[in-house]
C-alpha cells in the first residue's frame, strides 16, 4: 500500500503507485473533495482503501483517540470520536480500519520521552500511574468494543503498537486478546 495523507496527492498517486499494489492507506483527509477522488480512484483502478485512523481531520482535539483514559469523560468522548470517524466511511468498502494501541501510552519513567511529540498530557500516563488491572480491563473492554464495531460496519480492525510498555511483553495479556478477538489484527 501507499499513503495519502492529508489530501488525495494525484502526482504522488502515479508516482507512487504500481498496478500489482494493494491499495492505499488514507489518513486525516481535509476535504470531501479529496475523499471523492480517492474513492473515484479506487473504483476505476480497482484497488483497496484502508484507513490510518483518523479518516477525515478536525473530528476531534487531538488525533488519537484516548480510548484507555483514566477520564470517563475523555474515554466516552473518544468512542464517540471513533463512530463519528467510522459514520464516515459507511459507503465506502475499506479493507482495514488502523488504530495506534495503547492510547494514551503508557510511558516508562526511567526512558527519555523528550524527542516524543504530545499535543497534551492526557496522551500519556506513567507506567507507575496506570495499574496493570486497569489497562488489562480497559484493554479488554477496547477489543470486545473494536470487534463488535468492525462487524457491524464490516472492517477489518488493525492495531499499530505505539510506545509498548511494560504490561504488553511482561504478560500474554495482548496475545490473549488476539486470539479471543481474531477479526482484530496487527501491524
Amino acid at each position: 500500500m501507499i499513503g495519502q495523507f492529508g489530501r488525495y496527492n494525484e502526482e504522488k498517486q502515479l508516482r507512487d503507485f504500481r498496478s500489482d499494489f494493494y491499495g492505499v492507506e488514507a489518513c486525516l483527509l481535509e476535504d470531501d473533495a479529496d475523499i471523492e477522488r480517492l474513492i473515484k480512484k479506487a473504483e476505476h483502478d480497482n484497488f483497496k482503501i484502508g484507513v490510518h485512523f483518523p479518516f477525515k481531520t478536525g473530528g476531534w482535539r487531538l488525533r488519537d483517540p484516548q480510548y484507555l483514559s483514566k477520564n470517563e469523560e475523555i474515554k466516552r468522548s473518544s468512542y464517540e470520536y471513533i463512530e463519528d470517524q467510522i459514520s464516515l466511511l459507511k459507503n465506502i468498502n475499506i479493507a482495514h480500519l488502523l488504530f495506534h494501541y495503547p492510547k494514551p501510552v503508557l510511558l516508562d519513567e526511567r526512558v527519555d520521552w523528550s524527542n516524543w511529540r504530545f499535543a497534551d498530557d492526557t496522551e500519556y500516563y506513567w507506567e507507575s500511574e496506570y495499574p496493570y488491572e486497569d489497562f488489562k480491563s480497559n484493554s479488554e473492554e477496547f477489543f470486545n468494543w473494536l470487534n463488535d464495531i468492525s462487524i457491524r460496519h464490516n472492517f477489518t480492525p488493525v492495531l499499530e503498537f505505539d510506545a509498548v510498555n511494560k504490561y504488553m511483553y511482561e504478560s500474554d495479556l495482548v496475545e490473549s486478546l488476539l486470539e479471543k478477538y481474531p477479526r482484530i489484527k496487527l501491524c
